[in-house]
């Protein structure tokens, strides 16, 4: 209705009501969550979530820390590159909080979402959790298999990432954050420039000619990189010295894609931005309806079933299939299935060859 100001705060009450009787209340929410996680489980095989809480008052908890991966997402990550970017987020609910996730990259390029933890505060300690839980449940982030981890340069994820994940890996920095903080300092456009070249250069004259030149104009410039990058750590930002570990990924802009698709949920309740990742995982995302079969928990026939009459459209007399086998990825996640007859390909985003897997092993 026009001509009626109300003030920010009725507004915000206003909104927070409006939610609450969409999405549910907020203390309930948490009461529901361990119900819905095992639920989720229970309907997704190899599905893997903790939850922390401690004890305020005898018979009373107070929850503090969720993590949780899907098992589709656990299984197709084998298929995915070496690599997790690596992510924390504030949650703007009643009680706040921060979300932290963890993003792989397909075969094509896409985005892949592989675990994710809400957390009191986003810290070292919160950090090695995440990572401790990321090494426990995952089993393609072990050895012999070297993961990349890509993050900014906050302190409490080196340290935790050092202490918390139990397996060999690498750590590259965000050359995104460092030009953020290098602009902090530094204002001019062309030093920002010569720092963002320097480190997208793949050969290594290219590298010095940058540096040398900031130096030349700067050397204030020169000596906040030399302090701060340091130069034992120039493979962790510089990618001629990065010897091919970070696939080019230069930024975490994959994560904070992520996080950018949660943005609505991140005010919703607790249960709410669970179901929310979930839905996006499985529905929202360009997956393809294959997915959907694996929500109804189907058979392996029908499976085959479903592939043979929707997907392969193959001729009436090869119809009917006696030997279906999945028999691994081929470029830009083409799987590539064998009936008795032909040879046929059909897209596959490497979640689905997780659930394709998974329906095998179950069938």
């Amino acid at each position: 209705m026009r001509g009626i100001k109300i003030s920010k705060y009725k507004a915000y009450d206003a909104r927070r009501k409006a939610l609450s009787k969409i999405f549910g209340d907020w203390e309930k929410s948490y009461e529901l969550l361990p119900q819905y996680l095992e639920a989720i489980k229970r309907n997704n095989p190899g599905t893997e979530y903790e939850i922390l809480s401690e004890e305020i008052a005898p018979g009373m908890e107070r929850f503090t820390r969720v993590f949780w991966a899907f098992g589709p997402a656990i299984k197709g990550f084998t298929f995915c590159r070496p690599l997790l970017s690596i992510n924390g987020t504030h949650l703007y609910d009643k009680y706040k909080g921060v979300l932290l996730v963890a993003t792989g990259v397909d075969a094509n390029g896409g985005l892949f979402p592989l675990a994710f933890a809400v957390v009191e505060v986003e810290d070292t300690s919160s950090w090695k959790w995440f990572f401790e839980l990321i090494y426990k449940w995952i089993p393609s982030v072990r050895a012999p298999r070297l993961i990349t981890f890509i993050s900014d340069r906050m302190k409490g994820i080196i340290r935790a990432l050092h202490e918390g994940f139990g397996a060999p890996h690498h750590h590259r920095y965000c050359l995104r954050h460092i030009r953020d903080n290098f602009k902090k300092k530094h204002g001019e456009i062309n030093l920002q420039n010569l720092l963002w070249q320097a480190g997208c250069a793949t050969d290594t004259l290219v590298y010095e000619h940058c540096r040398e030149k900031i130096k030349s104009l700067s050397l204030d410039a020169h000596n906040w990189i030399e302090h701060n990058l340091k130069p034992q750590f120039e493979h962790r930002w510089a990618l001629c010295k990065d010897e091919g570990v970070r696939f080019c990924m230069m930024t975490t802009n994959c994560s904070e894609s992520f996080n950018g698709v949660l943005k609505g949920a991140r005010a919703m309740p607790i249960q709410s931005l669970v179901a929310r990742t979930y839905r996006i995982m499985t529905v929202s995302t360009p997956l393809n309806c294959l997915m959907l079969i694996a929500l109804a928990h189907v058979t392996y026939h029908n499976f085959k079933k479903y592939l043979v009459h929707m997907f392969l459209r193959l001729p009436p007399i090869s119809r009917v299939v006696r030997e279906f086998h999945i028999i691994g990825i081929v470029h830009h996640g083409i799987q590539q299935f064998i009936t008795e007859r032909h040879t046929v390909r059909v897209f596959i985003h490497p979640m689905i060859v997780g659930i394709g897997l998974n329906i095998l092993d179950h069938g």
